[in-house]
């Protein structure tokens, strides 16, 4: 009971700050307007068909609301910063902070929404995987041989996990990023951009200007014998 008071205590809050940014305001001028929405929560999670309508439309007319509760990616991540940091709020505080740096870090402008989730995926098991370090370094001596085993293989799935992420965040830049491939054509450079995810189409090469043009041999290019010499 006690802990689902603090959990709603918690929703209040945080409902609380969502208005607040919304509003560009103080937050201690918006406590009536964040008691009339706990009351849809509590009176919606009881069933009352009305009161979820009218949470819905205030939903609506505020995302940033929704966006507290309905974005799973920071719910893991303040499990993951409440298991590291224990009671420690400035550590809590200190790595939340460095988990933004970090996403800051890998972003690139332009990036697209795919690029996003996997910089959000690849903060978490960081996260972990340095936590999963310091329980596999820090154990008491005589610790029993099969914790140890099990410390051990938790702090390599960690490090995979990880690992796997960052893969997947250079797989997809690397297809969603034109690749220049440089020909020589009479003792001429030409730099021609052509998109991964496309290259099973030999026919559409995009040149640098963005246009793109049927990849046939030009006439110009044939020798005297009538055997057009390769771009490639």
């Amino acid at each position: 009971m006690a802990d689902r008071q603090s959990e709603r205590g918690s929703m209040q809050q945080a409902l609380l700050e969502a208005a607040a940014r919304r509003a560009e305001g103080d937050i201690t001028a918006l406590a009536g307007y964040a008691d009339q929405i706990q009351d849809l929560i509590c009176r919606s999670e009881a069933g009352d068909e009305e009161a979820v309508s009218r949470l819905r439309q205030v939903l609506t007319r505020c995302p940033e609301m929704w966006h507290c509760f309905g974005d799973f990616g920071h719910v893991a991540e303040d499990a993951a910063l409440k298991m590291v940091s224990g009671g420690n709020l400035l550590l809590r505080e200190g790595l939340r902070r460095h988990l933004a740096e970090l996403r800051q870090k890998l972003a690139e402008p332009g990036g697209s929404p795919l690029e996003a989730l996997l910089i959000d995926r690849i903060a978490l098991c960081w996260l972990q995987a340095q936590n999963a370090d310091i329980h596999a370094t820090q154990m008491p001596k005589g610790t029993d041989g099969r914790e140890e085993d099990f410390r051990q293989r938790q702090q390599d799935r960690a490090h995979q996990r990880f690992i796997s992420a960052c893969r997947a965040l250079a797989n997809v830049r690397r297809l969603l990023r034109p690749q220049v491939t440089q020909v020589n054509v009479a003792e001429q450079q030409i730099n021609i951009a052509q998109s991964v995810a496309n290259s099973a189409q030999p026919g559409l090469l995009r040149t640098d200007a963005g246009s793109s043009e049927d990849a046939q041999p030009s006439p110009s290019l044939a020798d005297p014998n009538g055997v057009t010499s390769d771009r490639e």
